[in-house]
C-alpha cells in the first residue's frame, strides 16, 4: 500500500471515528445504516460504562437515569480524556444545568473532584492536596474532604444541629 493510500484511509477512519463518537458528522462513502447501527451500540456501551463508574448517581435517578443520559448523550460529545469517570462528570454537570441533579449523589460527585481535575477535555488525575467542603442539605450535614495524595483522604461530617423558631 503507497503512503498517500494508508494516508487517506488513516483520514477515512478518524473521520468514521469522529462520527461514531459524536464528534462529526458521517463522512461520506460510509453506509449510514450500519454506521447507526454501531452508534447505537457505543451509545448503549457508553451509558453503561457510565452507571457503572458513577453507581450512586445511577441509582438515585433510577428509571430516570436512561431517558436522561439518553438527552444529555444526544447534546454532548465523549470526552476525549478521563473515560466513563469523565462523561460522568459531565453528565452530572449536565443534570445540574437542568435542576435534575439528585442531592443522593453529591457525595459520589464530591469523591470524583477530589481525585479528578476537570478540563475542557474531559477529567485528569490531580496532583497534590486538595480540599473540598459540601453542604449536605437533607441530612444537614456539612462535610470536609481532604485528598493529601493519591490513595490517602480524609473525610470528616459534621451534623448541623436543627434550626428552631424558638426565641
Amino acid at each position: 500500500m503507497a503512503d498517500e493510500d494508508r494516508e487517506a484511509l488513516a483520514r477515512a477512519q478518524a473521520a468514521l471515528l469522529a462520527a461514531l463518537t459524536g464528534h462529526e458528522e458521517l463522512p461520506p462513502g460510509f453506509d449510514p445504516e450500519r454506521v447507526r447501527a454501531a452508534t447505537e451500540a457505543l451509545a448503549h456501551k457508553r451509558e453503561h460504562s457510565v452507571v457503572a463508574t458513577w453507581p450512586e448517581l445511577a441509582r438515585a435517578l433510577g428509571a430516570e437515569f436512561h431517558p436522561l443520559f439518553d438527552r444529555y448523550a444526544a447534546e454532548e460529545p465523549l470526552p476525549h480524556e478521563g473515560g466513563p469517570m469523565a462523561d460522568g462528570w459531565r453528565f452530572a454537570r449536565w443534570l445540574e444545568t437542568q435542576a435534575r441533579f439528585p442531592a443522593a449523589a453529591t457525595l459520589e460527585s464530591l469523591r470524583v473532584s477530589l481525585r479528578f481535575r476537570p478540563t475542557a477535555e474531559g477529567l485528569i488525575p490531580r496532583r497534590g492536596p486538595v480540599f473540598r467542603l459540601r453542604y449536605l442539605r437533607p441530612q444537614r450535614t456539612l462535610v470536609l474532604a481532604i485528598r493529601w495524595k493519591p490513595g490517602r483522604e480524609t473525610w470528616w461530617r459534621l451534623r448541623l444541629p436543627s434550626r428552631s423558631n424558638k426565641p
